[in-house]
C-alpha cells in the first residue's frame, strides 16, 4: 500500500481493489497475481468494516465476476508477475 501513498488503514476507505490494483500493475509496469486484488478488496473492506472477520479469500469471487463484466483497462500491462526482471 505504500507503493500506492497509502500510509494508513484509513486512507484506504472509499477505494476499490479493482482501481487500486489497476494503478498499481501501471506502476510496476507487470500485472500481479489475480489473488492481489482480492488482498487489496479485503484491505478496502476492513478499512470501512474495522470489526469484519473476511479474509481475502473472500473476494475472489466478487473480483471474478467483476472482470467478466468490465473486464481489464486497455493499458494493462502485458507481462505478468511471474516474467518481469529482478
Amino acid at each position: 500500500m505504500i507503493d500506492l501513498g497509502y500510509y494508513a488503514l484509513a486512507d484506504m476507505k472509499n477505494q476499490t481493489g479493482a482501481e487500486l490494483i489497476n494503478r498499481l500493475e501501471k506502476q510496476k509496469g507487470y500485472w500481479l497475481d489475480p489473488c492481489a486484488e482480492d488482498a487489496l478488496s479485503c484491505i478496502v473492506h476492513h478499512a470501512n468494516h474495522p470489526d469484519s472477520n473476511k479474509s481475502r479469500w473472500n473476494f475472489t469471487s466478487e473480483r471474478k465476476k467483476c472482470r467478466v463484466q468490465y473486464g481489464y483497462p486497455e493499458d494493462r500491462p502485458i507481462k505478468p508477475w511471474y516474467e518481469r526482471k529482478h
